[in-house]
């Protein structure tokens, strides 16, 4: 099967050619140069100041890495449930933009995984709750029959 398969591919190739013989490709020296990821990243590189600094959604320029925040009692704990920090104690008065928002992203990701984790924990326990009425041979219907009896 493989040799017929090659042999068809053969016979299209030849006919094309024959048909429409094959055009020159053009001259080095015409073609535009490709634009490759590495090229991309160096050209943005070269366009960037010598300084880096970060936007701000509350400030147009914000802190080159020094200590410009002033954390909240309530950041100051994710500072240190994120383990940026040992204790609240060690917290510097004022802290980095930068500093703050990886704490603060880490622990928005760490509370999405424990609200994934109790989602499954809590549908499995309504699954058991569920199988255990029904093997009592309760039912939404029959629920709902003797409410309606009651209110009668």
């Amino acid at each position: 099967m493989f040799r017929t398969k090659s042999i068809h591919f053969q016979v299209i190739n030849l006919l094309r050619r024959q048909i429409s013989p094959e055009v020159p490709k053009p001259a080095q020296s015409r073609c535009k140069s490709i634009m490759t990821w590495d090229s991309l990243m160096a050209k943005k590189a070269s366009r960037s100041r010598s300084t880096p600094q970060l936007l701000s959604k509350r400030h147009n320029i914000v802190d080159g890495g020094e200590g410009t925040y002033k954390p909240s009692p309530f950041e100051q704990k994710i500072l240190v449930w994120t383990k940026t920090y040992p204790a609240v104690a060690d917290i510097p008065e004022r802290i980095s933009r930068g500093q703050m928002k990886k704490s603060l992203d880490k622990f928005r990701v760490r509370c999405s995984i424990w609200m994934v984790g109790f989602t499954f924990v809590f549908a499995a326990l309504m699954a058991l709750m569920g199988r255990k009425a029904r093997n009592e041979g309760q039912s939404v219907t029959s629920i709902a029959l003797a409410k309606r009896e009651k209110g009668e």
